[in-house]
Parts: C-alpha cells; sequence; structure tokens
C-alpha cells in the first residue's frame, strides 16, 4: 500500500462519519473614522465556538490570532501591533467578541485593540459596537483622541475581488490545459 493511500486512509479512520472538523478561519475587517484615519483588523479563528472572544491578557475563546494596522487619512501606515499570538492575548486593555455564525461582531460588544502601553508610537481603537469608536494617538505624556464615529462599524475586506478570482481561475484552467496538451 503506497504511503498516500495509507494515510488517506488513516485519516477516515480518525475522522467519524458526519462529524465535521473544526477549521481556523482567516478574516480582515476595515474600519474607516469620520475624519478619514483608518484600521484593517485582521485575524484567525476556530470556527468550533460559535462566538469567538478575548479579554485582556491571557488565553481566548477560539481566538487565534489577531493583529491590527491603523493609517491616516492618506492611507500612510501609523503602526500595526499583534494583540493575540498562539491563542494568547499580549495586550491589557483588549475587547473582542466576534459571532462566527452570522460573520459579524457580536452587536453592542466592547471593542478595544492596538497598543497602549505608554510609548510614544502607539495606537488603539475602542468603542462599543454599533455604538460608537475612538482612535487614540499614545503620545509622551497624554493620549490624544485623533479620529472616532458615532458609530463603530467594522466592514469585511476581500483581499481578492469576485471577479478577479474568476478570472484568475480561469487563465489557471486555461494555462493547465495548454500544458497538458504540450506533455500529452
Amino acid at each position: 500500500m503506497k504511503i498516500k493511500h495509507w494515510i488517506a486512509a488513516a485519516a477516515l479512520v480518525a475522522a467519524p462519519a458526519g462529524t465535521a472538523q473544526a477549521a481556523l478561519i482567516d478574516a480582515e475587517y476595515s474600519w474607516t473614522g469620520a475624519g478619514g484615519h483608518s484600521a484593517v483588523i485582521s485575524f484567525t479563528y476556530d470556527d468550533a465556538f460559535a462566538i469567538v472572544s478575548a479579554e485582556d491578557v491571557g488565553p481566548t475563546t477560539g481566538l487565534e490570532s489577531l493583529s491590527v494596522t491603523f493609517y491616516d487619512p492618506g492611507m500612510t501606515m501609523l503602526g500595526a501591533f499583534t494583540n493575540v499570538t498562539g491563542g494568547v492575548s499580549s495586550y491589557g486593555f483588549l475587547f473582542f467578541a466576534f459571532d462566527t455564525v452570522a460573520g459579524a461582531f457580536v452587536p453592542d460588544s466592547f471593542f478595544d485593540v492596538g497598543a497602549d502601553t505608554g510609548t510614544p508610537g502607539e495606537y488603539y481603537l475602542y468603542g462599543e459596537v454599533g455604538q460608537y469608536s475612538v482612535l487614540v494617538d499614545v503620545g509622551d505624556d497624554e493620549h490624544t483622541e485623533i479620529d472616532g464615529d458615532d458609530d463603530l462599524v467594522l466592514s469585511p475586506v476581500s483581499d481578492v475581488p469576485v471577479p478577479a478570482a474568476g478570472w484568475l481561475l480561469a487563465s489557471g484552467v486555461l494555462v493547465a490545459a495548454g500544458l497538458r496538451r504540450r506533455a500529452g
């Protein structure tokens, strides 16, 4: 028996029929304040959880990784920060709650991502989903609110627009067909 077939057979035995296997899902959401500043929140979660969440420093519930990048209105990057790695939060003010079934942030939940150790050059975004948002610049001696909105709305980001994804798939099929024709 070839090793490939042996591994496939072992996988079938290990996963009972009808059992869904949990998967890690990558997601990316964006926020834009009234003044034009923006943030991109990238995270990976375990889809076995209906709600993935994190609060303060320590283990999370189903949230495997989380990073945020902040931009000024001209799209110049202000800073990038990692809040969760390997299912453990390192940000002492982290608040995060995402409904994996609805594919949206939990309404009226607190939200706080970024960095705030008191070091100049750090930024954080906080608020309450659907209520308000504030982007803060951590300065030398004070925290300055630089943008915000009356409504904290986080929108999904698409890395490859659907028409472009279809074009890439079609061109890949054509290339594969051409290579097969040459080989044959």
